[in-house]
């Protein structure tokens, strides 16, 4: 859905629990782009995607 950035990450969750990791790496970095910075799980969730290797490159939460 236009706008709600719980589709990106189900649709990428799917993906690299389907042994396609690469394939929802930028699905992961535009979720990561579109959540505010002062979202409460930003921070927690940005760590976890790098430690899991899912984001493209490493960034800062």
């Amino acid at each position: 859905a236009p706008g709600y950035p719980g589709a990106l990450y189900f649709y990428a969750v799917a993906l690299a629990e389907n042994d396609r990791a690469k394939e929802a790496r930028p699905y992961f970095e535009r979720l990561v782009e579109t959540i505010p910075a002062e979202a409460p799980f930003r921070k927690s969730l940005i760590e976890d995607l790098n430690r899991a290797g899912l984001l493209p490159r490493t960034t800062a939460p």
